[in-house]
């Protein structure tokens, strides 16, 4: 068992490795460790996925055996046959894992170390003959990329120019800015990159099928790999100075690399094609914007829109079909994060591995819960409540590990909108020192008296696969719950509006989605929700505006929907969908005031709705048999979304959430 010395924190000191010279037919990899100060010491560090490490191969280590894991064992041996020699830090390795209190201490310092480091070589693992020419492609363009300033103007208020040349070459309208503007010479190279031929989607040409482009395959293997999604190696790659990307025998700088793969998102973004070549070849979308370690660190570097808080990097406001973050140790969700984020102070966190994962989470959510309010805070409404208990996890606080693993599952109720608009302030009101309770002023607005039964298969849909029947199933369950009868008529729209009132609100004018509703507007949502046949040449123009500027944005999104004939059709179709979507992990319910809502499917008659301050829509709660109240998510109640339900003078009070 290999002993380590301690370190003097004092003077920085950590440990570094370096290959001991062997025989060139050697199979062992031996290592030397000494003692270093980071004040005054030159070093590397190596950024890897440390897997499984139930399995281990032995290294030698200042002359006595070590066990490391299969990957790190890889990425040494990479190493070596490149010819690298240099002092170099490895966590697994440099770190006492056993001792916390040193372990601590260094998570602390990561954004030193990393930060210091004279190049982070970041290991993917093993590669193929797609990554290969993927890895050679970024080293071959990258430098253009670069050159080209392209990280900066993407990254800046100039990508509208790049924006508007992509639609301008695909609908043929003008393009009046000089050739030689910097995000014109950017906007044509990327626009080229476009017909590259390791770029093109699978396609059948003259009934011969046609396999999708050998960088495409690269690409889909690149952003599959495990590194991506480790939450230590977000700070690893967002700090690092310079870094060397490694996929098996080949490698390119990061700064190629990632010029290089936000380069050909954007190209996907820009291209407002049905089914772009780029994205579309990849088959999800996904994986392009949500590479969290890349778009870290190009906020950082190009996006700066204010502090980077602990709780936007965290919170997913989407479901993923790929996992975001993870970590072996779950409070490493929290601690391997407090290396880059600038509110890590103001949150009160530190590493603290004596503490457990509920501990963790619940002294985290609640210090984001508490945050002055900003564009940018975490708020009780963003939380889906649980089906399941945790152990020591209060209602409010999430299991931040199916958040990194599956993203939100169900939106949250508001956007845009704000039910404590006029709600007095409480002076009086103070924090409760028990770490597992919220403590939040507000009123009681009704008791929850009945709930639909939601189609059984709804909760399990994806937007994008067919969804048959369920639509229909779907619509009839609220016109039945409704009592809706077979003739339509303005005085349903209280409840589609519960529905649109979500997604489609206004930040200028919350008023705006009512008067969507508002005569041949309201028509038109009425028929479409019910399934009704339209035909293009008798809208209106206020419809067509609708169509256009309302809930799907297709002027601006869907290039190729150029006749009124191809967007009615398109609104038709894919509005119930977009619907259904939201709706997911939703319900409807009644109140005993008359009101009418949409709230998470956990909700059960009962319990009660409530309008919470720092919350901007009304949140569930649960009376418990022992006192206080448990979370049971937000909803959206017609009429009280904008601060009317104040102007009824209701007692004001305090309510503890467990």
């Amino acid at each position: 068992m290999f002993v380590y010395s301690p370190l003097d924190r004092h003077k920085s000191e950590i440990r570094l490795v370096r290959f001991v010279e062997c025989p060139s037919d050697a199979s062992n990899l031996e290592l030397e460790l000494r003692h270093a100060s980071m004040n005054d010491t030159t070093f590397n560090a190596l950024s890897y996925v440390w897997g499984d490490c139930s399995e281990t191969i032995e290294i030698t280590l200042n002359n006595q055996s070590f066990p490391v894991g299969l990957s790190l064992h890889s990425a040494l041996g990479q190493l070596r046959e490149n010819g690298f020699r240099s002092w170099i830090w490895i966590d697994s390795i440099c770190i006492q894992q056993t001792d916390l209190e040193e372990k601590g201490w260094h998570v602390q310092e990561m954004r030193t170390v990393y930060s210091r480091a004279e190049c982070v070589y970041m290991w993917l693992g093993p590669g193929s003959d797609a990554t290969d020419k993927t890895i050679e492609f970024m080293a071959e363009i990258g430098p253009t990329l670069v050159e080209l300033n392209a990280m900066e103007i993407l990254g800046s208020h100039q990508n509208g120019i790049v924006s508007t040349y992509f639609r301008s070459r695909v609908s043929g309208e003008d393009f009046d800015r000089p050739d030689e503007d910097p995000p014109v010479r950017l906007a044509r190279y990327m626009y080229g990159l476009l017909d590259h031929p390791g770029l093109q989607a699978a396609k059948t040409v003259d009934g011969i099928k046609v396999p999708r482009g050998i960088l495409i395959n690269g690409l889909s293997e690149i952003v599959k790999k495990e590194n991506w999604h480790r939450i230590w190696i977000v700070q690893e790659v967002a700090l690092a100075r310079v870094g060397l990307i490694m996929c098996g025998t080949k490698a390119t700088s990061l700064e190629h690399f990632q010029s290089t793969f936000m380069t050909l998102w954007d190209c996907g973004v820009f291209d407002k094609r049905h089914g772009s070549r780029i994205n579309g070849g990849i088959g999800f979308e996904w994986a392009w914007n949500w590479i969290l370690p890349l778009l870290i660190r190009r906020r950082r570097q190009y996006w700066r829109t204010g502090p980077l808080r602990l709780s936007e990097i965290l919170r997913l406001d989407f479901r993923a079909n790929h996992t975001i973050y993870a970590a072996s140790d779950p409070r490493d969700i929290i601690f391997g994060l407090l290396g880059i984020i600038e509110d890590g102070e103001e949150l009160g966190l530190r590493a603290d591995y004596t503490k457990s994962m509920a501990e963790v989470f619940t002294a985290a959510t609640k210090a984001f819960l508490q945050q002055e309010a900003s564009i940018n805070s975490y708020r009780l409404e963003y939380v889906t409540p649980r089906a399941y208990k945790l152990d020591g996890l209060p209602s409010w606080v999430p299991d931040w590990r199916e958040i990194g693993e599956k993203g939100t599952l169900v939106e949250d109720a508001g956007l845009y909108i704000d039910a404590t608009s006029g709600m007095p302030t409480s002076e009086n009101i103070t924090h409760d020192e028990n770490l597992l309770v919220l403590r939040r002023f507000g009123c009681y607005v009704s008791t929850i008296t009945e709930v639909m039964e939601t189609p059984k298969d709804l909760h399990s849909y994806r937007k994008g696969i067919p969804y048959g029947d369920l639509i229909e199933d779907f619509i009839t369950s609220i016109l039945s719950f409704a009592n809706l009868g077979p003739d339509s008529g303005p005085a349903e729209d209280y409840v589609w509006r519960t529905f649109i009132g979500r997604q489609y609100g206004n930040p200028h004018s919350y008023q705006r989605y009512h008067h969507w509703m508002d005569g041949d507007i309201g028509l038109l949502v009425r028929g479409i929700m019910r399934q009704g046949q339209f035909e293009s040449k008798h809208l209106t123009e206020s419809q067509k505006e609708f169509i256009n500027y309302g809930p799907l944005y297709l002027s601006t999104v869907r290039l190729d929907l150029d006749t009124p004939e191809k967007q009615l059709e398109h609104i038709v179709q894919e509005w119930p969908e977009d619907i259904l979507y939201y709706t997911l992990g939703r319900t409807l319910f009644k109140t005993n005031k008359a009101m009418f809502g949409r709230g998470h499917v956990l909700v059960q008659p009962g319990d009660i709705v409530t309008i919470l301050s720092g919350c901007q829509v009304p949140i569930v709660l649960r009376p418990r048999e022992e006192g206080g109240y448990t979370f049971v998510g937000d909803a959206h109640v017609d009429g009280i979304m904008g601060g009317e339900f104040h102007q009824t003078a209701p007692n004001y009070q305090i309510f503890d959430i467990y």
